[in-house]
Parts: structure tokens; sequence; C-alpha cells
């Protein structure tokens, strides 16, 4: 069921009159809890659901354990053997492949039937959530949920199973749990967002997707500067394409009362790679942090290494090594929990790793440099260049993600230097990948839109909330336009497959 699709709005609509029905009760949240099992049922296969109820099984009795046992070594390994369950089945459903399995054992068929009942969509994301709630209790920072079907919601709640969030139990656990009155206003506020999320996905990134796609396809047949711009469109379609697809969700959330944490603040806006990701997924930035970084930092192992370097290279140099060592460990990570492929482990691991350490242990030498050439560090245009310096970054490592693997990324970013004779000029070669001038003119719209709106919400201004002061006529005129909009520039209707959230596959 895509989130995008007529079939999700029924199942969202009704699930919403399911809920409201049965107001000021305590079985409230039943409801949701049965549309959510419902949701991935039809979403991914049976597999996958059986998943969620044994991973959320382990991290509800793990964590009841852990509370009442008052041995900490018992804890400890209690814990370890409960994170360990989840890694294991996370890592045969999306990196094995339990179809492949299947075949290793002679099971050869690969029917429309097998691969539904195998598909392993929203895994990541449960998966590191239930992690992150065990590590929680074990640490003492909250009391453990007595009631299993609490947990099962808590980690299947079926608007943040497509592409996150990674949510916290402290987050969303009791909130799922709340009676909720019915409020217009709450359905109508979450069904602006909604909009907007489907005006990015459909207009903007499915309209960049047909340009984007027919350039990596054939890049040696176009200009470098064709191949440039496909590259920073890729970047543009990404982030309309998961961004999009936040909203659309964050919106289905807001409808039943439920708040999930944000996971975009305007991130082409950062003047650095560092506040890039504190700005872009956060709540992912944030859970390798909290349950990765900091754990491995604290370790005995990261101690006696950094006792080590300390002996050879003094305290503030080992510091530094120790820190950047397990930065980059993390960042690994990262890139492993995105794909199984070496592409992924480039272009969400080892570059941003690379990028951010390099831009922190450079910065003073930067530093240095503004103050000897006397630039203006004040001024629009600097900011305006660390933005755009900090965007090139990204998009150069964005490559690899879109291409079919490192090499071809590699040769991609060669085809923007490669001196060649390509046929028309830049418009005309432009034009020539599937869009039209009425496509463009779209897209500048679209993105302007996406810059106008992100540029108002830096300076504490949110679009829903000033349509929401307006005339209820206004507001019936600006909603009209906007599902007309949708409907007729977004990238749809038969014979047309719309792409797939991105977002969606990690």
């Amino acid at each position: 069921m895509k989130i995008t699709g007529v079939e999700f709005f029924l199942f969202l609509s009704l699930t919403i009159i399911l809920f409201y029905s049965i107001q000021k009760t305590r079985y409230q949240w039943l409801v949701l809890l049965t549309s959510s099992l419902c949701f991935f049922a039809l979403s991914t296969g049976i597999i996958t659901v059986l998943h969620l109820l044994f991973v959320s099984l382990i991290a509800w009795k793990s964590a009841l354990w852990v509370e009442n046992f008052k041995d900490d070594k018992a804890k400890a390994r209690i814990t370890f053997a409960a994170i360990s369950l989840v890694v294991l089945g996370l890592i045969i459903l999306k990196y094995i492949g339990i179809k492949r399995c299947l075949i290793s054992f002679g099971m050869t068929d690969t029917s429309d039937f097998v691969n539904y009942f195998l598909a392993p969509i929203g895994i990541s994301y449960y998966s590191l959530s239930l992690i992150g709630y065990i590590l929680e209790v074990f640490w003492g920072n909250y009391k453990a949920e007595k009631n299993y079907l609490r947990i099962v919601l808590f980690a299947g709640f079926f608007p943040q199973l497509t592409s996150g969030p990674i949510v916290r139990f402290e987050e969303t656990g009791k909130e799922l749990g709340k009676q909720i009155d019915f409020d217009h206003k709450r359905i109508l506020f979450g069904f602006y967002r909604i909009i907007w999320g489907l005006f990015k996905k459909m207009v903007i990134a499915d309209r960049s997707a047909i340009f984007v796609t027919s350039v990596y396809t054939s890049p040696d047949q176009c200009s470098g500067a064709v191949v440039a711009f496909s590259i920073i469109m890729f970047a543009l379609q990404l982030y309309a394409d998961f961004s999009g697809c936040m909203d659309i969700i964050f919106g289905a959330s807001e409808c039943f009362g439920i708040a999930l944490p944000i996971n975009f603040n305007s991130p082409f806006f950062s003047e650095t790679v560092s506040e890039f990701w504190d700005r872009w997924h956060i709540t992912m930035g944030r859970w390798f942090r909290d349950f990765t970084l900091y754990p491995l930092l604290k370790s005995s192992f990261a101690q006696k290494y950094k006792k080590a370097l300390t002996d050879k290279l003094g305290k503030k140099a080992a510091k530094k090594i120790t820190t950047y060592t397990f930065m980059l460990v993390v960042w690994i990570l990262i890139g492993i929990w995105h794909g199984g492929e070496a592409k992924y482990l480039v272009a969400s691991g080892l570059l941003p790793g690379f990028y951010l350490i390099s831009g922190q242990q450079l910065s003073g030498f930067f530093e240095k440099m503004t103050k000897v050439l006397r630039i203006n560090t004040s001024s629009f245009l600097w900011h305006l260049f660390r933005k755009i310096r900090t965007f090139l970054c990204l998009c150069s490592s964005w490559v690899f993600i879109r291409a079919a693997g490192v090499k071809e990324g590699l040769v991609v970013l060669g085809e923007i230097f490669r001196t060649k004779n390509s046929p028309g000029s830049f418009n005309e070669q432009v034009l020539s990948q599937g869009l039209t001038v009425w496509d463009f003119v779209v897209l500048a719209f679209g993105v302007l839109s996406l810059f106008g709106i992100a540029h108002f919400r830096e300076r504490g201004i949110d679009a829903r909330n000033s349509i929401m002061k307006l005339n209820p006529a206004v507001q019936f005129i600006i909603v009209l336009c906007a599902i007309f909009l949708v409907i007729i520039a977004g990238i749809y209707g038969p014979g047309y497959s719309a792409t797939e959230f991105i977002y969606k596959q990690f």
C-alpha cells in the first residue's frame, strides 16, 4: 500500500472514523494497533508482521526481566541477548534476505506470492526503536512497559513504518495510549501537511526523477554541465522525496493527536556538514549518537585505546584521535544501515564521516584564513558561499546513492570534467532528457516554494499556522488550489508507475 495512493487515504480515513467513534474510552488505542497491523500486513507481508510481533515480544520481556533483576551482570547479559536477537532478525530479513535463504535450500519459486510474503518494509526503523527502548530501560532512564501490545503499537504505529522517523518510547509510547477527543482543527492541520508532502513527492521529486534517471543511464552522452545539473537535481529529488514522505507521515499522525519527533529542519540552509547532519534525518543521527557513539566512547576498550595514545601523543591529540576513530566507526555503521552494498557504505558512511571529521579538524585553519584574507564573515555572500559549499559536498556523496555502484558513481563524477563532443547546446540536451519547458517551470516553482517556506520557518513563521488564522472561506480556496495543483502538476496516472519513496528501501 503506497502512502501516495488512494488506498492509503481510504485506509487513513476509515481509521480516523473508527478512532474517534470510540473516543473517551480506554480502548481507543486498540484501533491504532489493529490498523497498524492491518497496514503492515497489506504493505509488506505475513513474515514481517510476525517478525514485528516477535522482536516486540523480545523487547517487552527483556525489559521486564532487566527491571526485576538486581544483579548488574545478569541485566547486561539479558540486554545483550535481546539486542543480538533483534539485530540478527534485521540482518536475516534485510541484508541476507529470507528469499535468498530459501533459494539456498533449493526453493527457487520467485512468484509474486513469495515476494509479497518476504518484503521487509519498515524493519530498520522499528528494529532501531526497539533496541533503543531496551537500552533505555537497561540504563534506568524509564520504567519498562507492562503491556506487550503497547510495545507492538510503539514499534509498529502505521504512519511511521514507511520511512521512519526512529522514535523513542518516551516520545510516543505513552502518547499512543492516551484518549484523544475529536477536534476538526487537528484533522485539518494534519491534512494541510499531507497535501504539502504530496506536492513535494509528486510534483517535485517524481518529476526530477525522470530527468535524473535519463542522465544517469547514459552520462557519457551528456556534457559535463548537464551531468553536474543532474547531480544537483538528484539532491533536490532526494530531499523532496524523503521530506515529502515525512510530511505525509506527520500529517497522518497529527490526525490522531500524535506528534512524532521532527526529522528535518531546513537542512539546505546549513553552513557546515556538521550542521547539516543536525538538520537532516535528525532521529537517525540522534539514535546513532546516543546508542552507539557515546556508549563506544565510554567503553573500557575506548578508554584503553585513549590511554595508549596519551602515552605516545599526549592528552589533547589522544582525545581527538579516539573521538574521530569511533565517529568513523559509527559512520560505517550508518552506511551499513542504509544498505548492504558498497555504494551505501561510501555515500552514507565513509564520505559524510570524512567531510564531518575534516571540517572539524580544519575549522581552526579556515578561521585563520578568513582573517588573513579579511573576509567579512557576517556578510550575506559569505554565508551563501558556506551553504553552497556544504550543499556541493553532500551532492558529491549522494551521487553514489543514485548510481548503480561505486564504480558507476565515479564514472558519473568523472563525466563532469571529461572533454567530449556532446550533441546540441546545454538547453537542447536538458530538454532531451524526458522533461519539457513546462516541467522545468513547474520544478522551478516547486523548488522556490520549498526554499521559501523553509526561509519563513527559519524565522519562526509556520505556513500552516498562518493559513489556520485566515477566514475559513479563504482556507478552503487555498486548500482547493493546492489539491488541484497536485492533481494537475503531479506525476501520476494510468501508464505511469510512481517511484517508491527512496528511503523506503532503508
